[in-house]
């Protein structure tokens, strides 16, 4: 009986991570149709950009599944949780550096990854 409850355990913490991972990255992609952000190597001709990007930029995909993935984990360990947020925003500033996107893309990106693994999180708890 023991078993099967983490057993059960594993398999909504995989769900969880998996789960608001993927409904960050449809997420990004509705809402980059929906908003249309220019990227600061169109709206500003110096800038150079390190990476062949195309599309809008709000939000910044990289960051909202980087940032779902990370909060998810925290939901389930607060340490890898916390590690995890460190490489989320460490994506996000290297988008920044890239030129390829505005530190609001990466704000928004990773706030609205936080509240999707949150949702998600919540979801599955009162299921």
């Amino acid at each position: 009986m023991l078993l099967s409850f983490f057993y059960y355990q594993s398999w909504r913490q995989l769900f969880l991570v998996c789960f608001s991972g993927g409904l960050a990255w449809g997420l990004a992609k509705i809402l980059k149709i929906l908003i249309h952000t220019l990227r600061p190597f169109e709206v500003f001709p110096q800038v150079q950009s390190l990476f062949i990007e195309t599309g809008y930029a709000f939000p910044s995909g990289h960051t909202l599944v980087a940032s779902a993935i990370a909060f998810a984990l925290y939901f389930i360990n607060k340490k890898v949780g916390y590690i995890f947020m460190f490489f989320a925003l460490l994506i996000g500033v290297a988008r920044i550096a890239g030129g390829v996107h505005f530190p609001i893309d990466i704000l928004g990106g990773f706030t609205l990854g936080a509240l999707v693994a949150y949702l998600v999180a919540y979801f599955i708890k009162n299921r």
